[in-house]
């Protein structure tokens, strides 16, 4: 009877109604522990007693059943929620890719000698741009016997049609001179490759990366020199396992870093080594360092127009994917059927139509017919504001 009187108390929410109740408590637990000492008093005073006791009863009876009581609203749960659209849908594959430069050549020595750097570490120049040479005496000392040779052939060639024309030299004389001279310009161009060999040129506008060895330093053929790179187009490679390499197309979409490409280039036969397709994408970011390993997601399968859901709206119920639809801020719970799965999101193939609200995360808090409150961050926005603006 206490505690059914107690609950009644806390519904109607009284503090006049608990007062009484709370003194008649008392009394009745001061009686019965000075109960013999309650018997010695006097009638009269009994009398008050019970009087007193009496209308704390009443009052507390008429607080608990008759007075008006104060309903308070239920705490709703608030539901972040998806509103159904058609979208496109991506099925992915992550692959690893290395950032690359478009235009690259690295430089090797051709002949033997000392290095001398004239263009630095790090300077971009222009096409045909000479930045180092190898001292060669040989070689220098040779194409400059050449271009000698040349120039005193040539001369005497001329020298030779002058007098074929006033008779005083005959014309095989002057055939003897031309072909001297053409064999002279002929020595020249083997001096000249020789040459070439020991200059190195920009092949392309572009920057000059480290040198392997220093100035000054003894090289011989074959040792590399120097990268020599184009950082204004860059390009990510990458290998296309096996079973992709058929259904896997030049214009196919790629993204990396979020950001939407197409593929450039694939190679339609699978590497010795590797047993998979090289393939390249050009990027237009300069946010990437040469050399660094990033990821790329190639699109295998793509639909178009299709409901699309976040992947944490739906869960399984007895074994069967569901969601739960608002209306009118209530809960239905609904089955769905599943297509294609994405990274994050999924096909709803049967089961909703665009423009339905669907609950998006914790569904476990919810129930079917629930009525809940639907998340609205620009509330959430004020007060996270007064917040703050009360802290400080």
């Amino acid at each position: 009877m206490i505690i059914f009187v107690r609950i009644k108390l806390a519904e109607c929410g009284s503090f006049l109604g608990m007062l009484p109740f709370k003194i008649y408590v008392q009394i009745c637990f001061y009686v019965m522990k000075n109960f013999n000492q309650f018997k010695k008093i006097s009638r009269e005073h009994k009398k008050y007693a019970f009087l007193v006791i009496f209308c704390l009863l009443f009052i507390s009876g008429y607080y608990c059943f008759f007075a008006p009581t104060h309903t308070i609203a239920p705490i709703l749960k608030v539901a972040e929620v998806v509103t159904v659209k058609h979208q496109t849908i991506e099925q992915k594959v992550r692959l690893i890719g290395k950032v690359r430069a478009k235009h690259s050549a690295l430089l090797q020595v051709k002949a033997p000698g000392v290095l001398e750097i004239i263009k630095q570490t790090g300077e971009s120049v222009p096409k045909g741009t000479i930045i180092a040479r190898v001292c060669n005496p040989d070689i220098e000392k040779n194409y400059e016997a050449s271009l000698l040779s040349v120039q005193i052939a040539k001369d005497q060639f001329e020298r030779t049609k002058f007098l074929t024309k006033t008779g005083t030299m005959s014309k095989v004389a002057a055939e003897e001179k031309q072909s001297a001279l053409l064999i002279a310009e002929q020595n020249l161009a083997n001096a000249k490759i020789e040459l070439d060999k020991i200059r190195f040129y920009a092949p392309f506008s572009g920057t000059i990366g480290a040198y392997k060895e220093h100035d000054r330093s003894e090289v011989t053929v074959g040792m590399p020199l120097v990268y020599f790179y184009d950082l204004s187009q860059m390009i990510v490679e990458f290998d296309v396992p096996a079973p992709l390499v058929a259904t896997t197309n030049v214009g196919q979409s790629v993204y990396i870093d979020g950001k939407k490409y197409v593929l450039t280039a694939i190679q339609k036969m699978l590497d010795e080594s590797t047993h998979m397709a090289p393939a390249s994408v050009e990027i237009d970011t300069q946010a990437h360092v040469v050399g660094m390993s990033i990821n790329v997601d190639l699109t295998v399968f793509e639909k178009n127009n299709v409901l699309v859901l976040p992947d944490d709206s739906v869960f399984l119920d007895q074994g069967k994917p569901h969601v739960y639809i608002i209306k009118n801020s209530k809960t239905v719970l609904t089955p769905v059927e599943l297509g294609l799965r994405a990274r994050d999101t999924i096909e709803i193939i049967k089961g909703l139509n665009a423009g339905d609200v669907i609950v998006s995360q914790a569904q476990s808090r919810l129930s079917n017919g629930m009525e809940v409150k639907i998340h609205d961050p620009k509330e959430f926005t004020s007060n996270k504001d007064n917040n703050k603006s009360l802290n400080k």
